[in-house]
């Protein structure tokens, strides 16, 4: 039975209407429940939302850094190719005058030419040409020279020796792998000293020119460019350049490990002075047999290299042991770099590099392959 009366409004559930310009709510009108009803969320608008702006903060660093390692890429390999072209240009012009039978035949010449066309016109300018383009976007100074007591500069020279000690080893068991697999890699010579003259000119050509030349051009010029965007991402990046330079795949292996000493030594010590004494040490033991070959005989100079070396794995071996002891080797953890939100990692870093390095690997493997025989 109806408990309301014949002409009394009835309960519904229809929304209230408007009228006269207001919202009313029909007679007896009965509101749905509670978990029916949506709750009003606010979101703040994008503009005046302090982690939206911090997010696509840190993503547009993120796309401007890799377009920048993409585009100093793409000028390092320019150089690269560059140093290729200028090097090739002088020997043509030394065919062309007649006298590329020099380089072949006489030590003095073939030194003195590699000094001045490989390592000032091919190597040095160009490099310096690239830092001077790059200027603006690399980390200062040029020419890292943090003054390092005695004791510390023999350690890391120590330490950057028994690193290119083990590189050679690496490398022999490179040149082994492609033995099994019946191919001999070798790689260009030059002619031996056969004199005073010769020798002097091999001792600056092979040792002291390296030395100072391409590690102002690769722990100087390339890893002030480079550095920027991570300590680990220069060395390993400057040590890929350092292989590519060396036109063979022998010389690319022990140049890239050797590279990757050499440029953490900088970076640790801040100074370029350990690395410059550690190319031209190493560098200087084959010196050191070649002049001794000359001036002794084979037996002597064979017996006198193989000393050197010795002795550099073992003192290399105890400065590794005492720097790890004395927690010399790692930097501190104060020193390490903080990881801001979506920032590159190592590899995307790595991967950035591929458009501008593509063409010197392709020249590269082109090198190697006029180097491999079949035994």
């Amino acid at each position: 039975m109806n408990q309301y009366p014949e002409n009394y409004p009835q309960q519904t559930n229809q929304p209230p209407q408007q009228q006269n310009g207001y919202y009313q709510a029909p007679p007896y009108y009965q509101a749905p429940p509670m978990y029916y009803r949506p709750q009003p969320v606010f979101i703040a608008p994008a503009a005046n939302n302090p982690e939206w702006q911090k997010m696509m903060y840190y993503k547009d660093k993120r796309k401007k850094e890799r377009n920048e390692i993409i585009l100093k890429g793409i000028v390092i390999g320019a150089t690269i190719i560059a140093m290729i072209i200028v090097s090739v240009l002088f020997v043509r012009a030394l065919d062309s005058a007649g006298k590329y039978y020099l380089i072949e035949t006489d030590a003095t010449f073939a030194n003195c030419f590699n000094i001045i066309a490989t390592h000032v016109c091919s190597l040095a300018v160009p490099f310096t040409l690239m830092w001077l383009i790059m200027k603006k976007k690399s980390v200062q100074p040029l020419i890292p020279v943090q003054k390092l007591g005695a004791k510390k500069m023999a350690l890391w020279v120590c330490f950057g020796m028994g690193c290119c000690m083990a590189a050679n080893y690496i490398t022999d068991f490179v040149i082994w792998i492609y033995d099994l697999f019946g191919y001999e890699l070798s790689q260009p010579e030059f002619p031996v000293a056969n004199s005073v003259i010769s020798s002097i000119a091999v001792i600056f050509s092979t040792s002291i020119v390296p030395g100072l030349f391409e590690e102002y051009a690769f722990r100087c010029c390339t890893l002030s460019v480079l550095r920027k965007h991570g300590k680990a991402f220069g060395v390993i990046a400057v040590s890929i350049v350092f292989g590519l330079i060396h036109g063979n795949m022998i010389q690319f292996v022990f140049a890239m490990l050797v590279g990757l000493a050499l440029g953490y030594i900088t970076v640790r010590t801040d100074s370029v002075i350990p690395a410059m004494l550690v190319h031209a040490l190493n560098n200087g033991i084959s010196v050191t047999q070649e002049v001794l070959d000359y001036a002794a005989g084979e037996t002597v100079a064979e017996n006198v290299a193989t000393g050197i070396v010795i002795a550099w794995i073992v003192l290399g071996v105890a400065a590794l042991i005492y720097m790890l002891v004395k927690k010399e080797l790692l930097p501190p953890k104060t020193e390490k770099e903080p990881k801001e939100p979506y920032a590159l990692n190592l590899a995307e870093k790595l991967l950035c590099l591929v458009p501008g390095f593509f063409i010197p690997f392709c020249i590269l493997i082109w090198e190697t392959s006029q180097y491999i025989t079949k035994v």
